[in-house]
């Protein structure tokens, strides 16, 4: 499911902090374990960087490669996550059509994205359709970790919601 995909899309230079500086507050794994992030990115090197960074600051992540992958990760375990992080281009299905499949599923899914190539009309259109936030590639280290966990820790989980 995870395996390495040539993107064929956007190249993201994604560096490490050498200490991760949380402007919440937040012991990451006293406060952040229970927390539980999907995210669907089709490059694999910038799927595993934030694999990697949303894991050692204490989050739970579940990775897909694509919308379809996020859509069948959310059908079985969607009662476990609260915020989807999705890439707007993707291929099989892009980021603003898997988002309204999840709404077909929960309406209240907390849902942000992310892209290197947006607009602010792009944007305005993202959250009118239902996201809570939009990055833009890059986006720091303390941003990402920081709006995940407020969301997350705003929101109930998953399908349950």
């Amino acid at each position: 499911m995870n395996q390495p995909r040539s993107s064929g899309g956007e190249q993201h230079d994604f560096q490490y902090p050498d200490t991760f500086h949380d402007p919440l507050g937040h012991e990451p794994a006293a406060n952040r374990a229970h927390w539980t992030i999907l995210v669907a990115e089709d490059d694999p090197y910038l799927r595993l960087a934030l694999n990697r960074l949303l894991s050692e600051t204490g989050f739970t992540v579940w990775l897909a490669a694509d919308g379809e992958e996020a859509l069948e990760l959310y059908r079985r375990c969607g009662e476990t996550i609260h915020v989807v992080l999705l890439d707007v281009h993707m291929p099989r299905r892009n980021g603003p059509r898997t988002l309204a499949a999840l709404r077909a599923l929960n309406p209240a899914v907390c849902c942000c994205f992310m892209s290197g190539a947006l607009d602010d009309q792009e944007v305005h259109g993202l959250l009118a359709q239902g996201a809570v936030h939009c990055f833009r590639k890059p986006f720091g280290a303390n941003e990402l970790c920081g709006t995940l966990g407020e969301l997350a820790s705003s929101v109930g989980v998953g399908l349950g919601r």
